[in-house]
């Protein structure tokens, strides 16, 4: 048998692997149906809203609002559940690997391979396949603009671009960076550019209405949630955009180095994934001066270039490993490093993240009928966008919580119950937590039991029960 076909019969079984992989955590998660967390619940209650009453949300958000858009339809059809807002998601996903593996069209079957197996290698390919948000939208995206691209198929690319960026941000400044590109290409003509200028104008009404409408105005400059410097950024888009992080980084730079005989339209490819990664490390990394806006998630719209970039150096660097069993092994060693990875990340995510189901129906079952009051305490400043429909979702209409006032503290009296979701813990590794609801109830001398559902962020969601005046 000749070392080539023993290779890539290992290959193909390991991609079948990963395969199997990606379809039992998804179907896993899928059946298990655990609770949707703050984001999740942020999606689904807007998307269960009318459209217009939503809009205003929308506009106060700060992402687009395509997938909120579509995802309203998906639950008109088949509900607001976990198996139904997450399989949306797994669905794109899927997506993702189809658009990837028609690169055989003009790809070498080994080069397709690897980069379904690089793909499916990342965590957060597997991830947001069961989350009810954006992303696997985005990743969907991305790979059909990167297939797209890279077959020179620019007709239907400009309708992907679209959907790219009006699904998240991140996808907006790739989609305007093909856009560039296309339109500094030689054989790009002026009716061309034209159009391709009112695509960019499109993909900019969204966030002038934000600016101008919604508010976002007041998050940028620093004042935004998320805390990253530029050197994050570029950390995060090479542990998020190419598959084993820095390892992937570095196979990269040695087939550069080794300066192999890759055939043309491969190597081209390669390079414009390369320059893509690049222009968008460094893009984001300029916008953190002003505004951090990176986290390593928003960097999966990266995967799928990063993927295959990756997959034609090690098929550059294959080749020159004297062994077959020492190739073999190397494919086996990323294998198993990966899906550990995935494993840890998977497990949290099953516990689940934030329980807010769990916190909900324990609040309820401890909640005296009689003598008890149901109260909510107050989301923090940055998760006040449908606040009221995130505190309620899980509730029934008929014992929905009021919201507590802070100053209102004093007037609790036993039986009471305090349901908090998404509360900042001050000390979430200690035990007991502690956070800002039970400062104000220790202050206020006000007697209290704290329970938390079983969950991974593990102070951030439960409940309190009051135990005297």
């Amino acid at each position: 048998m000749p070392a080539s076909l023993s290779f890539d019969r290992i290959l193909k079984l390991l991609l079948g692997l990963a395969l199997a992989s990606f379809a039992t955590y998804t179907l896993y998660g899928l059946w298990l149906g655990y609770s949707f967390w703050n984001d999740e619940v942020f999606s689904v209650a807007a998307a269960a809203l009318p459209q217009g009453e939503a809009m205003q949300g929308y506009l106060r958000d700060v992402h687009p609002p395509l997938y909120q858009w579509l995802l309203a339809l998906w639950v008109k059809l088949f509900g607001t559940s976990e198996l139904s807002a997450r399989l949306f998601s797994a669905l794109f996903v899927a997506g993702a690997l189809a658009a990837l593996a028609s690169l055989r069209r003009k790809m070498p079957q080994r080069v397709v391979l690897l980069t379904l197996f690089l793909f499916l290698s990342s965590w957060l390919t597997i991830y947001y396949a069961q989350e009810a948000r954006s992303y696997a939208m985005l990743l969907f995206a991305s790979a059909l603009s990167f297939v797209l691209f890279t077959l020179g198929e620019r007709r239907w690319l400009i309708v992907v671009l679209l959907t790219l960026g009006c699904t998240h941000f991140f996808g907006t400044l790739q989609a305007m960076l093909y856009l560039l590109w296309i339109g500094l290409e030689r054989d790009t003509g002026w009716p061309k550019r034209i159009l391709l200028t009112s695509v960019a104008g499109v993909l900019m009404i969204w966030p002038v209405a934000m600016l101008t409408l919604g508010g976002v105005d007041e998050q940028v400059g620093g004042k935004f949630w998320i805390d990253s410097t530029p050197l994050d950024a570029l950390q995060d888009a090479i542990q998020a955009g190419i598959p084993l992080g820095s390892a992937g980084l570095i196979l990269i730079l040695a087939a550069a180095w080794l300066r192999s005989s890759t055939p043309t339209l491969e190597r081209r490819a390669a390079q414009d994934a390369a320059i893509l990664l690049a222009a968008m490390a460094i893009g984001t990394a300029l916008l953190n001066f002003h505004t951090p806006v990176t986290t390593e998630r928003n960097f999966i719209v990266l995967l799928p270039p990063g993927s295959f970039l990756l997959a034609v150096a090690l098929d550059a660097i294959l080749p020159r490993v004297p062994r077959n069993w020492a190739r073999i092994v190397l494919l086996v060693l990323i294998f198993l490093a990966t899906q550990e990875r995935i494993s840890s990340k998977i497990g949290r995510k099953f516990e689940p993240l934030e329980n807010i189901r769990g916190a909900t129906k324990g609040a309820l079952a401890a909640l005296d009928p009689v003598h008890g009051r149901l109260f909510a305490w107050p989301l923090r400043a940055q998760a006040t966008i449908f606040g009221s429909e995130r505190i309620n979702f899980y509730f029934p209409p008929t014992a929905q919580p009021r919201v507590l006032d802070p100053q209102a503290i004093p007037a609790l009296h036993a039986g009471d119950i305090v349901v908090f979701l998404r509360i900042t813990a001050t000390n979430a590794k200690a035990a007991p937590c502690d956070n800002a609801l039970f400062v104000h109830l220790e202050a206020s001398g006000t007697p209290f039991r704290a329970t938390f559902p079983p969950q991974s962020v593990r102070c951030e969601t439960g409940f309190v029960t009051i135990l005297g005046p």
